[in-house]
């Protein structure tokens, strides 16, 4: 991607230097020379190139100056972020005014989450994808490996988990540093206490009752639990672990004389209270690991949530301004909002001008400097590589430009005209997208697919799709105004 920064260039002299030659690498980091050797592949001619790539105490710094390149950051994540930028310049010249460019993004954790539960991800096209995030300048991976439907990772204490398609572990070594070589963390996500249905199939005695869906007794020994956790938090370095916490149903939970017991010991009025009980034990475990936990905003709406977790807010619900308070007395919450970064859904939902004009708010209250932004891709009705790279490829670039610019620096149109070499570096990159008129248009015919492909997955308790239901039903988004506007057919 031609990419844009918040801070122009500094000319440094009036000479200029060439992008293209041979390459001279002198490397004082931990970064691997194949993979330099990788991105800056030689090019023969006489002219030579010189990089050097070394630490300093301030942010990246990307320095070109007759035919020789200095890349510095105070660690391997912010020189990763000068190579992109040095990549997208390649992308545009063969010569270049010699200068000086170093920039802040406007939020530091910028997000893609990729569900390879309801449907496997391959361990190539996860490559493929990260290769993406890298020159987009997303600095995480969201994991969702676990749901209802599977565990998608190997488990090695618990291998009854693994009766569906999966990673094993080696891959998923393999996923870990080859993201991290591009300056990309892996979180990982074992969704608990709901979307549990898989993993409780294989142990039923910790339901409320042994035939009833995927709810969790929170009165029964989490043992098992606990040791998956344990493999998890091994197996993933990244310093931040997601619990989940989403769409939990406790129909059961209200009947079950174990939890009711449960309730009456505590003082507790309500089943969900149980859950937020669970979700802060499950945090506090973690944290004892080394991790920072991440729950789903659903976990307020359950009662009182440790301060120290952070909230990644996925949906507003009208009724419940807890998420809202929560962030204005300090807590740290991510940014995925399910109408506006969501890449599963169809085109007509989030066209990709809201994609990148996005502002994130939660419950329509802007939200100036969140601790996160993410987006996604759940795979409940996409499974082969072509249908997750149409629905992925251009949105994720709509949505790092979004992530990294400033709002007033924010030019859909300019965005356009460079996505169109975009879009064939892709092609060269054997990678599918979607083109420009179908990713920012309003379809009928789309929409009515989408929801009848959903009707026709079973999903326990997908809150999102109901509310999808409702808003189709109802509006639909102009895509000049990108505004909700009343149906008038």
């Amino acid at each position: 991607m031609i990419l844009k920064n918040n801070k122009s260039a500094l000319i440094i002299n009036n000479g200029s230097s060439f992008l293209l030659g041979r390459i001279e690498i002198n490397n004082n980091t931990t970064i691997s020379n194949d993979f330099l050797h990788d991105i800056f592949p030689d090019v023969s001619g006489e002219n030579i190139i010189k990089i050097s790539i070394s630490y300093n105490k301030e942010s990246y710094n990307l320095k070109i100056h007759n035919n020789t390149i200095y890349i510095t950051g105070k660690n391997n994540k912010e020189i990763m972020l000068a190579i992109a930028n040095l990549l997208s310049l390649q992308e545009q010249f063969i010569n270049i005014p010699n200068q000086i460019i170093n920039d802040i993004p406007k939020t530091d954790n910028r997000e893609f989450m990729l569900d390879i539960a309801r449907n496997i991800v391959s361990f190539e096209e996860i490559k493929k994808i990260i290769d993406e995030m890298f020159r987009n300048r997303i600095n995480y991976l969201h994991l969702h490996f676990s749901d209802d439907q599977n565990y998608a990772i190997e488990s090695k204490i618990h291998p009854e988990l693994n009766s569906k398609e999966y990673l094993t572990q080696e891959e998923i070594k393999k996923i870990i540093n080859y993201a991290k070589t591009r300056g990309i963390d892996v979180i990982p996500e074992f969704d608990m206490p709901g979307h549990l249905n898989h993993v409780l199939e294989t142990q039923k005695e910790l339901r409320c009752y042994n035939n009833q869906g995927n709810s969790l007794c929170f009165a029964k020994n989490h043992e098992y639990l606990y040791e998956l956790i344990d493999e998890i938090c091994s197996l993933f370095p990244c310093e931040y672990y997601h619990i989940g916490g989403d769409e939990l149903g406790i129909k059961n939970q209200c009947s079950c004389p174990l939890c009711q017991k449960l309730m009456k010991e505590n003082n507790l009025t309500n089943p969900k209270e149980l859950a937020a009980d669970f979700i802060n034990k499950i945090a506090r475990y973690v944290q004892n690991k080394g991790k920072k936990p991440i729950v789903w905003n659903d976990a307020l709406k359950y009662g009182k949530i440790n301060e120290d977790i952070i909230i990644q807010k996925w949906f507003n619900y009208p009724f419940d301004k807890t998420c809202l308070d929560e962030y204005k007395n300090g807590r740290k919450i991510i940014i995925s909002s399910a109408t506006d970064e969501y890449f599963s859904g169809p085109f007509s939902l989030t066209p990709l001008r809201k994609i990148y004009n996005y502002i994130p708010e939660i419950n329509n209250n802007i939200v100036i400097k969140p601790f996160g932004v993410s987006c996604h891709l759940w795979t409940e009705i996409i499974s082969t590589n072509d249908e997750i790279e149409k629905s992925i490829f251009p949105s994720l670039q709509a949505f790092g430009e979004n992530a990294w610019l400033q709002y007033n620096n924010l030019d859909y149109k300019d965005f356009l005209i460079r996505l169109e070499k975009e879009l064939k570096n892709l092609k060269d990159r054997d990678i599918c997208f979607s083109s420009i008129d179908i990713v920012d248009k309003f379809s009928v015919k789309e929409l009515t697919d989408y929801i009848n492909k959903k009707l026709k997955f079973k999903n326990y308790t997908d809150f999102n799709t109901i509310a999808l239901l409702k808003m189709f039903s109802e509006f639909y988004f102009d895509r000049k105004s990108n505004k909700l506007v009343k149906k008038i057919y």
